[in-house]
C-alpha cells in the first residue's frame, strides 16, 4: 500500500483536538507582540523538571505564533513560519541559530532572500514527512477509517483547520521512503503528531496530549513497546526537529508566555541517555 505522508500536526491548547510545511494561519495576532523585555534575545532558560535530554535550552523568539522549525543543511540558520506584524497571516521566515539575521522569505519584497534560501521552501521528501537518518524511511501522522488513512487530516496545518471540526486522535507510522511498507508505530487513542526520527533512527521524537494535559514532546521506539516523556511543559511542546548532526533539537513551546495564542522557537543540545 502506498499512501502520502500527511503534513505535520501543530497543536494548540484551543484546538484539544511535526515535519512538513505548506498553508496559513488563522491566529490573530497576540498581544505579547511588540512588547520589549529586560532580557535579550537570545537567553538562556533552565529545562523544566524531568527534562533530562536537554543542555542549554535557548530560547530564540518571544512573541508571536511562531510554528514548524527547519533546519538549514549546514545548520547554522532555521526556516520557520510566524504570524507577527505586520502580517496578520502566516509568512515565512529564516534566521541564524543564534537569533540573528531575520529576514521574510514570503511576501512581496523578498525574491532575491527566497531564492537565495531555496533549501526552506522544499519539501524534505517527495511524499512529505519526515526522512530517517539514513534517508531510507519516512515517518508521518494520520488517522485510519477502517483499514484506510483519512486524507482529509491533510487540511491541517498545525492545530487549525480548514474546515470543519479536527481528528479526536492521530497515529504514528513509518513507511519506506516511497510511501510502501507503511507500518503503524503508536495508536492510543490521543493525538500524537508532527513525528521526527530521532539521531539514532531507532526512535520518533513527537507532540502529544498524552496524560491529557497540554501537549509535551515524547519519544517512542519504532516497534512501539518504549515510551518516554521528554518534555514537562505547562502548555504546548511540539514541532520537532533535529540539526543535520544530531547534536540540537529545535522545537515550539509556550514555556514563559503569558498569551495562549503565543508560540516561541527554542533549541537545545540533546543528550543521549543509555
Amino acid at each position: 500500500m502506498k499512501i502520502a505522508a500527511v503534513a505535520l500536526l501543530l497543536v494548540w491548547i484551543a484546538f484539544t483536538p511535526g515535519c512538513s510545511q505548506g498553508g496559513d494561519f488563522s491566529a490573530t495576532a497576540p498581544s505579547s507582540r511588540g512588547v520589549l523585555f529586560s532580557d535579550p534575545l537570545p537567553r538562556l532558560i533552565e529545562n523544566l523538571p524531568g527534562e533530562n535530554h536537554f543542555a542549554n535550552v535557548i530560547q530564540l523568539t518571544d512573541g508571536g505564533a511562531n510554528r514548524q522549525p527547519r533546519w538549514s543543511p549546514t545548520g547554522q540558520e532555521l526556516a520557520f513560519r510566524s504570524v507577527r506584524p505586520p502580517h496578520s497571516t502566516s509568512e515565512r521566515y529564516v534566521m541564524a541559530i543564534d537569533g540573528s539575521g531575520l529576514s521574510q522569505l514570503s511576501g512581496d519584497q523578498t525574491a532575491t532572500v527566497e531564492e537565495a534560501r531555496r533549501w526552506a521552501q522544499e519539501q524534505p521528501t517527495e511524499i512529505g514527512g519526515s526522512p530517517s537518518p539514513d534517508g531510507g524511511r519516512v515517518c508521518f501522522h494520520g488517522y485510519q477509517d477502517e483499514i484506510l488513512l483519512d486524507d482529509s487530516v491533510k487540511r491541517y496545518l498545525g492545530s487549525i483547520p480548514v474546515g470543519g471540526e479536527g481528528p479526536d486522535h492521530l497515529n504514528l507510522y513509518i513507511s519506506n521512503i516511497d510511501g510502501s511498507g507503511v507500518t503503524e508505530v503508536l495508536s492510543n487513542g490521543t493525538i500524537n503528531g508532527s513525528p521526527c526520527f530521532a539521531p539514532d533512527g531507532k526512535h520518533l521524537i513527537f507532540s502529544s496530549n498524552l496524560g491529557g494535559k497540554g501537549f509535551n514532546l515524547y519519544s517512542i521506539s519504532l516497534d512501539g513497546m518504549v515510551l518516554e516523556k521528554i518534555t514537562a511543559s505547562a502548555g504546548f511542546d511540539g514541532d520537532p526537529a533535529f540539526s543535520p548532526d544530531g547534536r540540537r533539537l529545535v522545537f515550539i513551546s509556550q514555556r514563559n508566555d503569558e498569551d495562549p495564542q503565543e508560540f516561541n522557537v527554542f533549541v537545545a543540545d540533546w543528550l543521549v541517555i543509555e
